[in-house]
């Protein structure tokens, strides 16, 4: 920015615009409104720091989003602009040179080649000196196995341009991060036999090929399956694999536990004390990350009562049948209406759908008990049973 060309004031220009604007709170005003009118939301003008590209780069940024909403409002209420600073010489000298930069476009063309300039030194002062610093404090060996060892990339991440990323490197981090996260397997074995594994699973050979690519293929495999699948043909290296991956790469367990405690411990239940507060918050937890679980397997187990129960009177097939779900909201709520729809559902069922009916389940109400002795005295064969639900469930089985 020292050197002897347009840019410095060019850059100078911009920000006495920008200070100007926001020094001023009646056509900061005006310009908002104008903002609302034309973009629908305000845009707020900021000023950089000295010496900081990403700054300079965001006051810029801002400046030239309002380049419109300032060419318009100079070029309608140029005179109102002026008359808002005062009557003396000074301010209204200052707004006039500030607001012919506005309608100039030879400004307005110069502070976007600045932004240019300075857009690959923010990418490279901002982003990349920041990645790099953030990636030395990483446990680098660590995190490259573990990316290695996922067996959806395998052999990516040997780059051949890179002279350090090698398979031999690869095997010695393999080895030394065996030694490292499990000593005690390590002293117990004299020969690992981890680099052999290593480089059978870099090179993609027995017992790695067959089974690694197959499941790496499918889509929303996990890594750990594969790991599994061959703890016993490579079990230190597999060993090696799943604590790497079992290692949490986010904090959104922690986030999750303060939210259940503050959940737990409230100013109204303000006398627990840490350790009751964390138990019932590991409670919390626990249940709702079984709860996914617990409904699935209660599905299956309805699924495979109602099967096991149908197969003694049909023969099972592997053809869908659709169901259909039956409103009685605007129906009476009477014992004999809900017998006739749900006795009309079960002739449907059983005639259009070839299913046979082997049970139905009501809420506990009186008219569904009504509706159940009914059903008794029609069908004696059919089980009926009483849940609190809100409304009558079919449970079917196989197709006859």
């Amino acid at each position: 920015m020292r050197t002897d060309h347009r840019f410095p004031d060019v850059v100078s220009s911009a920000i006495d615009l920008a200070s100007w604007w926001i020094k001023h709170s009646v056509p900061y005003g005006m310009l908002q409104e104008k903002q609302v009118d034309m973009l629908g939301k305000t845009s707020a003008l900021t000023l950089p720091v000295v010496k900081r590209w990403g700054s300079h780069y965001s006051a810029m940024k801002a400046l030239v989003s309002n380049e419109r909403c300032m060419q318009l409002l100079v070029l309608e209420k140029r005179e109102a602009l002026r008359n808002s600073v005062g009557k003396k010489p000074g301010p209204r000298a200052t707004a006039d040179k500030m607001m012919d930069p506005c309608t100039d476009l030879g400004f307005w063309s110069g502070v976007k080649t600045v932004m240019k300039h300075i857009g690959p030194l923010l990418v490279k002062r901002v982003m990349l000196e920041g990645l790099e610093t953030r990636f030395s404090a990483y446990d680098q060996p660590a995190m490259l196995i573990a990316y290695m060892l996922n067996p959806h990339r395998q052999t990516a991440f040997l780059n051949p341009l890179c002279s350090f990323v090698t398979t031999r490197n690869a095997v010695q981090l393999v080895e030394v991060l065996y030694l490292r996260f499990l000593p005690k397997e390590a002293e117990a074995q004299a020969e690992t036999g981890i680099a052999d594994q290593s480089i059978a699973y870099i090179t993609e050979e027995t017992p790695f090929y067959d089974i690694t690519m197959r499941l790496a293929s499918l889509p929303g495999a996990l890594p750990e399956r594969s790991w599994n699948l061959v703890k016993h043909e490579a079990s230190q290296l597999s060993k090696l694999a799943l604590c790497l991956m079992g290692v949490s790469v986010n904090a959104a367990g922690c986030d999750r536990s303060f939210s259940q405690m503050g959940l737990t411990h409230t100013k109204l239940r303000n006398r627990l004390g840490w350790a009751k507060t964390t138990h019932i918050a590991q409670l919390r937890q626990e249940l709702h990350r079984d709860r996914p679980k617990r409904k699935r397997a209660r599905v299956l187990t309805a699924v495979d009562s109602a099967h096991s129960a149908a197969a003694e009177n049909s023969t099972p097939t592997e053809d869908s049948i659709d169901a259909k779900t039956l409103s009685i909201t605007s129906s009476p709520k009477t014992g004999d209406n809900t017998y006739e729809l749900v006795k009309q559902e079960i002739e449907t069922t059983e005639s259009v759908n070839k299913v046979p009916v082997i049970a139905v389940v009501s809420d506990a109400a009186g008219e569904a008990a009504k509706a159940r002795r009914l059903l008794i005295l029609w069908r004696p064969d059919i089980l009926t049973l009483d849940s609190y639900s809100h409304q009558f469930n079919l449970s079917v089985g196989g197709k006859s």
